[in-house]
């Protein structure tokens, strides 16, 4: 892998990273927690208690979220970057040769 593609990697990711600080992070706390008080909801029961038991388990389910979404927004990023970069390498090759 030469340096530019590195670069565009890198930079593909910094770019999905900002897309997911932007567009990302506050819809997938959100579905974190609702998929954590339904799951609570059926572990202990309808009406929740406020003890600490479902609290946990929303917000493990929360950080969990955010995780897995940050990573998938960074690693297509990156895919695209490498994708971008590749594709302008071999371009400027067949330019080269021509």
């Amino acid at each position: 892998m030469t340096r530019k593609i590195k670069k565009g990697v890198f930079i593909g990711a910094f770019v999905g990273l900002v897309i997911f600080v932007i567009l990302g992070f506050l819809p997938s706390a959100y579905t974190g927690g609702l998929i954590g008080f339904k799951l609570a909801e059926m572990l202990f029961g309808s009406p929740l208690a406020p003890s600490t038991g479902p609290r946990i388990l929303a917000g493990i389910l929360m950080i969990l979220n955010v995780i897995i979404s940050g990573a998938f927004f960074i690693v297509a990023g990156a895919i695209a970057g490498w994708m971008i970069s590749t594709l302008l390498e071999k371009k400027k090759i067949k330019e080269k040769v021509s």
